[in-house]
């Protein structure tokens, strides 16, 4: 005959209506149960190696094997210990109304909903870790470029230990030797100037004498080669002051100020060390504290301010810093009072590039050097094309054809002196380098950040909070980076326990599944088969 097919869901209610089990099953199992738990509990201590089950019924097997195994006592009729005799009964009470059937069928439903669970857990905690080995990747990448960002930022200022305030201070205090090489560096460009100025006069050689100065071009750059580092007055006025006065320089005081307040912590921290008897430890790179050093520019001392050689190499005429600040100014007033000097004060006592002002005009006019050398390395390109005839060199400019320009430009540089026609595209091309080089070097990131702390007292907190940013940043990321690291690590010790889990549910699903065909075979006599979600999982 060809097997009976069960699902495996309904194997329960196929068993009641057969009459293999009754209504009242559930009632029988749950009093059997409590039976087991009592002579769990009363053999305790001899099966206590022996792990209680699921189907209880196989735990009663287990037990009374256990006991047949160690206790081969008899009484005096011959019957076996009581421990053998309880778990006996206990055993032909589950076979007697066939409640073993029941109890391991309802285990096998619950297998068969516990395990589609236990993959789903698996998938979640596969995701999981993906999703969170992304983020770690993420977080990784953020702490590296925020750490990168900031060891950019100490080497730009070089700072290399804890007062960061005071070396971005002493930075700063070291612009003017930075200018006064940019100036001597500007030399480079002397000969685009000088042919550019050239090329300008010769174009307006029909103006005036009067009026020829105002064409000039590049007025500032002009300045700086010919009068070196001049002060903001200078640049304004045309001529040299006769005694340059109080500057609105604050710097030299804050950074008086910062190295006092320095040099006390130190010794604080020396005594506090001392008094505790304990190792001075090295203090957190941005651990900055302290009270503000921002000093405005009018209660600036003249007499704290050391120029020392800076001041000769600019050829400025500098009132001894031995004397008082009040005989200098009294000096300056009295002398400007008489008319008799010609004295640079408050901002006009600037060096002209330690200014924003003056600073944004070399760089137009070097600018303005720049497209004018590009322009006439286009025209003589042009110019040789359309005189040798070359009509494929031939371009538009500025939305015209070229020949509709050749006639202004070849006439003028058909007339030019032969010290013009005598200068090469190459030669301009190097003039062209040499001034992209200088605008470089003055638009350098690191010299406009100090240029910044010079001009604006609050910028020095602004650099600081920056850093401090930069390494909270940091910080954070390397924090979510290690919290997402640790729950990667508990997510794979739960998939691993869910793996185990998922096999040994699985493994115990089949052989309820062979129990109960087995089982059922030989109660009908007949091969029965379960189907369904059994057999599926």
């Amino acid at each position: 005959a060809p097997p009976i097919s069960v699902q495996s869901q309904k194997l329960i209610g196929w068993l009641i209506e057969r009459g293999v089990l009754s209504k009242e099953y559930i009632g029988s199992l749950e009093s059997l149960a409590d039976k087991v738990a009592a002579a769990q509990q009363a053999t305790a201590e001899k099966i206590r190696h022996i792990a209680k089950e699921p189907v209880l019924y196989f735990f009663c097997q287990k037990a009374l094997k256990y006991f047949e195994k160690v206790d081969d006592k008899k009484d005096f009729f011959g019957r076996s210990s009581s421990d053998i005799r309880q778990w006996r009964d206990l055993i032909s009470r589950y076979e007697k109304q066939n409640l073993y059937l029941a109890e391991v069928a309802e285990r096998l439903n619950e297998l068969c909903f516990l395990i589609p669970k236990c993959k789903s857990a698996i998938a979640d905690r596969q995701k999981l870790i993906t999703d969170l080995q992304k983020k770690v990747k993420e977080f990784t990448i953020n702490q590296l470029s925020k750490e990168a960002e900031l060891e950019r930022f100490r080497k730009r200022f070089e700072i290399t230990d804890d007062y960061v305030r005071l070396q971005l201070l002493e930075k700063a205090n070291t612009v003017p030797q930075l200018l006064c090489t940019l100036i001597s560096d500007l030399r480079s460009v002397a000969p685009a100037v000088e042919y550019y100025t050239s090329f300008t006069e010769f174009v307006n050689k029909s103006i005036g004498d009067t009026q020829k100065a105002s064409t000039l071009p590049c007025n500032t750059l002009r300045l700086l080669l010919s009068s070196g580092h001049v002060t903001v007055y200078e640049w304004k006025t045309g001529r040299a002051p006769d005694c340059v006065g109080k500057s609105d320089d604050y710097l030299a005081d804050m950074l008086t100020q910062e190295r006092k307040r320095v040099v006390k912590l130190k010794a604080e921290i020396e005594t506090a060390a001392q008094s505790a008897d304990l190792e001075l430890t090295d203090v957190n790179l941005l651990d900055i504290s302290g009270e503000s050093t921002d000093v405005k520019a009018d209660t600036t001392d003249l007499n704290e301010i050391d120029f020392g050689d800076l001041a000769e190499s600019f050829g400025i005429d500098v009132v001894d810093v031995t004397e008082s600040a009040e005989a200098i100014s009294d000096t300056c007033a009295t002398a400007a009072a008489q008319n008799t000097l010609h004295v640079a004060r408050g901002a006009n006592a600037r060096l002209l590039l330690d200014t924003s002002e003056g600073r944004a005009s070399l760089i137009s006019d070097l600018e303005e050097l720049t497209t004018f050398l590009q322009r006439m390395i286009e025209n003589q390109r042009d110019f040789h094309a359309a005189t040798e005839d070359c009509s494929e060199t031939q371009k538009l400019s500025g939305g015209m054809d070229v020949h509709s320009l050749a006639p202004i430009y070849h006439q003028i540089l058909q007339d030019v002196p032969a010290s013009f026609s005598a200068v090469s595209s190459a030669e301009l091309s190097n003039m062209a380098k040499d001034v992209k080089t200088m605008i470089d070097k003055i638009t350098d990131e690191t010299l406009s950040h100090l240029l910044l702390l010079r001009l604006q007292p609050g910028y020095l907190d602004r650099l600081i909070d920056s850093m401090h940013d930069l390494k909270r940043q940091a910080d954070r990321a390397k924090t979510k980076m290690v919290e997402a690291t640790a729950t990667v690590k508990q997510a794979e010790n739960e998939l691993t326990d869910l793996h185990k889990e998922l096999v040994e549910d699985q493994r115990e699903c089949k052989e309820l599944v062979r129990f109960l065909e087995e089982n059922l075979s030989k109660l009908y006599d007949r091969e029965i088969r379960l189907i369904g979600s059994a057999i599926a999982v």
